[in-house]
């Protein structure tokens, strides 16, 4: 407090002469802002029309701001108004962002944008496929025409990649070359 009061910045380059780590980070955050404090007669700190505050109490303040589980902006503007100290816009972010009332009574995030395709303009020109299980540990491979949306499902022992090309050239050969094949990507299981 001597330093801001004398408005001597100087000392701040010993923190010996501080009593704490916290305090000295606190005076070198003031350091940045120290043309707009003064100190009052009652020992107080205000910066503008706020009142700064040590990282303890700003804590306690954002905890106190965060009591009303507003949305972040809410929160921030609601201290902003009153007291100021250094990092308070990253710390109300890390308190809402941790709390579980807030995160489970957010709004969720709008859906993702449908993406629309131009259509095929032929049979057998775009198909996709996918395997699929059934209750008695038999799998299907299941080949969906994208210009019809005609399943031709081909049960299959196992998802292994040699079963999976012998029954798509056994399409090929009866309704022609495919122009594109579609697949999830994934890893099938064994």
């Amino acid at each position: 407090m001597e330093a801001v009061r004398s408005n001597n910045w100087c000392s701040l380059q010993h923190p010996a002469s501080f009593c704490t780590a916290e305090a000295t980070a606190t005076l070198q955050a003031l350091f940045h802002v120290r043309h707009e404090l003064s100190v009052s007669e009652d020992e107080s700190l205000p910066r503008g029309s706020c009142l700064v505050l040590s990282a303890c109490l700003g804590h306690r303040a954002v905890l106190f701001a965060h009591s009303a589980h507003q949305v972040i902006v809410k929160s921030k503007n609601r201290l902003q108004r009153k007291v100021w100290f250094p990092g308070l816009d990253q710390q109300t972010e890390d308190v809402i962002k941790g709390c579980l009332v807030c995160q489970a009574s957010r709004a969720p995030d709008p859906p993702a944008p449908v993406i629309t395709e131009e259509g095929t303009t032929a049979p057998w020109q775009r198909v996709s496929t996918d395997f699929g299980s059934l209750p008695d540990m038999t799998y299907m491979l299941v080949v969906m025409v994208d210009y019809s949306r005609y399943p031709e499902v081909e049960l299959v022992p196992s998802t292994a990649a040699h079963v999976g090309i012998l029954k798509m050239e056994n399409l090929m050969a009866n309704y022609g070359l495919f122009g594109e094949l579609r697949t999830d990507n994934r890893p099938s299981i064994q």
